[in-house]
């Protein structure tokens, strides 16, 4: 269809647009290829991959036990290096370290999975200290060398040393890194609260 130009002084003239030549030979056979649209859908998530990845990136429990305490009256919880509970029911202020009282048990009383599950320097333990006020959770880790020989008392510390009374070494936090609000808590003598001990594989 011709098209008209406009070629100043009010002239115009048909021109005839260009056309394409006829394919020929096998161009011809083929004839024209669609459009490829730039437009992607998109593409739908494989989900067996993604749980194949879950799953091998998951933690095992292998042992795990909560233990039983109550707060007392003197709770501090501004110790550096350790945590503590015991089953003592008294409490003075050198104990600034220490969370709980009445303590359902000590180290020599953990079960035979716990123990077994600790007593690895591979060992990796998640920690959870529960009560009314909330819960605070860190990471340590355990040794061969734990003997667990303490009945009334179970620490947790940040340095390797290891004795008697220890639960856990290379702990993540220490006393004073206990959310105040928790402490407060704990500063009850009503107040009960746990210590979840989960070991990891």
């Amino acid at each position: 269809m011709p098209v008209l130009l406009d070629g100043g002084n009010g002239r115009r003239r048909e021109v005839q647009p260009l056309q394409r030549p006829p394919a020929s030979g096998a161009a011809a056979q083929r004839g024209s290829r669609p459009t490829k649209s730039l437009i992607r859908a998109p593409r739908r998530p494989n989900w067996s991959k993604m749980s194949v990845r879950v799953k091998a990136s998951a933690q095992t429990v292998r042992a795990a036990e909560e233990i039983s305490f109550l707060g007392h009256p003197m709770v501090r919880a501004t110790h550096a290096r350790t945590i503590e509970i015991t089953t003592e029911r008294h409490l003075t202020d050198r104990g600034d370290c220490i969370v709980g009282v009445k303590a359902s048990k000590g180290v020599a009383q953990l079960s035979t999975s716990i123990k077994e599950a600790l007593r690895s320097d591979e060992a990796r333990v998640r920690l959870t200290i529960v009560a009314a006020g909330g819960e605070f959770s860190f990471l340590a880790r355990g040794s061969e060398d734990l003997s667990f020989e303490s009945p009334t008392d179970m620490v947790i510390r940040t340095s390797t040393f290891v004795c008697g009374r220890t639960l856990a070494i290379r702990a993540e936090s220490s006393a004073r890194e206990i959310p105040r609000d928790l402490v407060r808590t704990l500063r009850s003598p009503a107040a009960g609260g746990l210590l979840r001990i989960e070991v990891y594989s």
